[in-house]
């Protein structure tokens, strides 16, 4: 099999939820392969550290090419002192013209306070146009390339507000999404 950079990302992406216990099945009728031992997942009940979590329902200040827009979050932290990796997690797109879900904020909490219980703080943000965030539907563009390029400008916002929060580590910060 020829290996593809979007086949090494996916990969990596299930390997990553797999080391969480999540699942990461396409669905599809694919033969078992057996793995080697050194890929094993541990069950989540086994997992060393299970912190107790907090969440927080927020919005933020985000400045997007001048402009300044209230974008909706939510925050998973581990609850303690401690200073922690960032998670800045944001959702995919759901056809052309999807219609304001205002639910949004809370589709990922499951794998939101996974993530925070295994010590990492989590923001979980509503771009543009979505959900409780304002502004318009900055993504619908003529190719999935300027959608993204316009969505990563949501992402930096996000990641210049929360980065900079006294329960993240310094230069830890990692991007996540669909």
């Amino acid at each position: 099999m020829k290996k593809t950079r979007s086949t090494i990302v996916a990969a990596l992406s299930c390997a990553f939820f797999l080391t969480l216990g999540i699942s990461c099945n396409s669905g599809k009728n694919q033969e078992e392969e057996e793995l080697p031992e050194y890929w094993s997942v541990t069950p989540p009940e086994y997992h060393s550290k299970s912190l107790l979590t907090t969440t927080e329902r927020s919005t933020f200040p985000a400045m997007i090419e001048g402009k300044e827009y209230r974008l909706e979050a939510m925050i998973y932290r581990p609850k303690d002192a401690e200073k922690h990796p960032l998670i800045v997690f944001s959702h995919g797109r759901n056809g052309k013209n999807p219609p304001r879900d205002y639910t949004m904020v809370t589709w990922y909490d499951a794998l939101c306070l996974r993530l925070a219980s295994e010590g990492y703080a989590v923001v979980y943000f509503v771009r543009r146009g979505y959900g409780n965030s304002e502004g318009e539907d900055s993504e619908l563009l003529e190719t999935a390339v300027q959608c993204g390029l316009e969505a990563a400008k949501d992402y930096r916002a996000a990641v210049e507000y929360w980065s900079g929060k006294e329960v993240v580590l310094p230069g830890k910060v990692v991007l996540m999404g669909q």
